[in-house]
């Protein structure tokens, strides 16, 4: 996650921990102007790190296709190898066992990176939607606590 959403995040904890209690009351006083300012910078930052995690899917996705491309050409190349040994009924056999492990090999890395790149952009999500939880979370609380309560 960008340096910049967690520095937001760590400010507006910083803000929300250091106020001071009331005199007679365990109600604490929010710089409110202030955690609004840290939260309107953190509103602006989040498309970017949307777009950043969006990139991170479409570098993964293209890493995907090159993979996939990759192991197009290797079975290519193993089916080219094999023909050029049919000739001799061992060295074909051995052929076919290489071709079949270069395929599964390939089939096996393409699933990985794929695999791969799908959780680290499920993670870096779930990581920004938990910390926006938090911080809604955290301002309903701080701001219930100073809001007055209505009297009829």
């Amino acid at each position: 996650m960008n340096n910049v959403v967690n520095d937001l995040l760590d400010q507006l904890e910083n803000a929300l921990s250091q106020t001071k209690k009331g005199l007679f009351s365990e109600k604490s006083a929010v710089d409110a102007d202030a955690c609004l300012e840290i939260l309107d910078e953190l509103r602006e930052s989040l498309p970017t790190e949307l777009e950043r995690a969006s990139n991170i899917m479409k570098e993964r996705r293209q890493i995907l296709i090159d993979a996939e491309e990759e192991a197009k050409q290797c079975i290519a190349a193993a089916q080219k190898n094999a023909e050029e040994m049919v000739a001799e009924h061992e060295i074909t056999r051995q052929a076919e066992n290489e071709a079949k492990q270069i395929v599964d090999l390939a089939r096996q890395n393409a699933r990985e990176v794929k695999l791969s790149a799908r959780n680290y952009a499920v993670g870096v999500l779930d990581e920004l939607n938990a910390r926006v939880k938090d911080l809604q979370e955290q301002i309903a609380q701080d701001t219930a606590d100073f809001i007055p309560e209505k009297k009829d």
